[in-house]
């Protein structure tokens, strides 16, 4: 069982996880000619790396822990 930190990390993974997935859902349901590419590169960039720094966050918790 993780820490509460450890449950916090994983809930904004979670999060930020979804948000991944609502917006690539969104795009492909309005089809390429729906779709602003350069305001759908940007939001998706913005989510990619913010689930990336929570899943680092996890991570670099995981290992203060473990040692």
């Amino acid at each position: 069982m993780a820490p509460p930190e450890g449950r916090k990390d994983l809930a904004a993974i979670d999060t930020r996880s979804a948000r991944v997935g609502e917006l690539a859902t969104g795009w492909y349901g309005k089809g390429p000619e729906g779709v602003d590419t350069a305001k759908a590169d940007a939001e998706f960039t913005e989510a990619v790396n913010a689930q990336l720094a929570a899943l680092q966050s996890f991570m670099d918790r995981a290992a203060d822990e473990s040692l």
